[in-house]
């Protein structure tokens, strides 16, 4: 075995364990999926674009939305703010097919996803060729950044600009870490005074949001509004509060119309409903959204057939995953093939009653890919397995790519990469 590949996989396997991240021996990818830079491309084209779409269909649809959500959302709808989000997709046929939109600042991954691309990248037995590119989820938020930068100088009322990263104060240790990390990286690399802040600590003065020792002329959320409603409602009120001052809000308030699993039902009922659209819209919907439902007593057309819904759930549970709208990573998401049958007719029959809105979406995998993995005494080991991949978008421009393998093909609800159920690896392009 290559000695400096050993000595390699030993630091990697030492730094993941120090960010709290744990592998059993042969567990542990070391090389990353290869993607054609082209498709890069055209996913930071193409996917703003569908988050507009999002916007466009959502905002006159706001019946789901959380009551302590719609407040704000209703204040900033009008507001030009750009979007933020990191949908997970599924690559059928080669294109990429968005599962769940994830619309928000505070997407998880970031920090992780470029620490594992440097050290794939730095992988000396690597598959990928030497000319290889590595996207860094850093490079989009820096550029995002810079945009909103320039934007700022042209509106302030002051010469520094400062850039408040909105978190919790229950942050645990390992998300205080990152958050330190985050503000020194953007004051360097972007060239903004950054701090991490609570939103206990802030108020709305004359003209921005502020602690009572500096303004805020950017207030970037990293905290999600996912969590109940008495933990976010400080958040919430300062974001209610900045709508009256100069401060730019991000991610943009108005996408909590928009619930990261109901808004692909929403686009996808489009093709079925269209009054509004235009054909390249249309095009775009059935480029990237599979085939999903809100679920409820009515027909619909699958493959050019027309069903009653409820039936062809019930009797083509394979075919189907079942989710329910406002739920958190893989929180209440059933997938057909892996529910007994007597459990998925009694949630067919019981959502068919509730007043709380569930998708049901075609059950889509991935081909299988070769992903290599170490071990301490068998070496290098190759084993197929599928996966769904997850790019970064921050309004116009693409980061990184959260991959994420599913390592045990009968549990295929996925949430971060450090359950036992999954692993991550990196991404390069050619």
């Amino acid at each position: 075995m290559n000695l400096e590949f050993k000595n390699w996989s030993e630091r990697f396997k030492n730094e993941l364990t120090d960010l709290g991240i744990f592998f059993e021996d042969g567990r542990m990818p070391i090389s990353p999926i290869i993607l054609k830079k082209e498709k890069i491309y055209e996913w930071e084209k193409e996917l703003p674009k569908l988050l507009e779409l999002g916007r466009k269909v959502t905002f006159n649809n706001k019946s789901q939305v959380r009551p302590d959500h719609k407040e704000i959302a209703e204040l900033y709808k009008n507001e030009s703010i750009p979007g933020i989000m990191r949908p997970d997709g599924i690559l059928v046929d080669d294109q990429l097919k968005i599962i769940e939109m994830n619309i928000e600042s505070a997407v998880g991954g970031t920090w992780e996803v470029d620490f594992i691309q440097y050290w794939i990248q730095q992988n000396p037995l690597s598959q990928a060729p030497s000319h290889a590119e590595y996207p860094s989820v850093k490079d989009g938020i820096k550029r995002f950044l810079i945009e909103i930068k320039r934007e700022s100088q042209t509106n302030i009322k002051e010469e520094e600009i400062n850039i408040a990263l909105m978190g919790f104060n229950d942050f645990d240790q390992f998300y205080k870490d990152l958050t330190e990390e985050m503000v020194e990286w953007i004051e360097e690399a972007v060239g903004i005074r950054a701090f991490f802040v609570t939103p206990e600590n802030l108020r709305a003065a004359a003209d921005y949001i502020t602690d009572g020792i500096r303004n805020y002329h950017i207030l970037y959320r990293i905290g999600t509004l996912v969590h109940p409603q008495e933990k976010v409602k400080e958040m919430i009120r300062v974001i209610k509060e900045a709508w009256n001052t100069d401060t730019r809000v991000y991610s943009n308030p108005a996408d909590l119309f928009m619930d990261h699993k109901g808004i692909v039902a929403e686009l996808s009922e489009q093709i079925e409903n269209n009054g509004r659209l235009t054909s390249c819209e249309i095009d775009l919907i059935n480029k990237y959204i599979p085939w999903t439902r809100t679920i409820k007593k009515r027909d619909v057309i699958y493959k050019g057939k027309q069903y009653n819904l409820l039936d062809l759930i019930l009797s083509n549970k394979n075919q189907f995953v079942i989710k329910r709208s406002h739920s958190h990573v893989g929180e209440y998401v059933f997938i057909g093939a892996e529910t007994k049958d007597d459990r998925w007719e009694d949630l067919v029959h019981k959502i068919g009653m509730d007043s709380t809105q569930w998708i049901v979406q075609e059950n889509l995998e991935s081909p299988f890919y070769d992903f290599q993995y170490y071990h301490s005494t068998k070496g290098i080991i190759t084993e197929s397995k599928r996966f769904t991949l997850s790019p970064y978008i921050f309004g116009s421009h693409l980061g990184g790519v959260l991959v994420r393998i599913e390592d045990d093909s009968n549990k295929r609800v996925l949430a971060l990469p450090s359950n036992s159920c999954m692993s991550s690896t990196g991404v390069a392009i050619l």
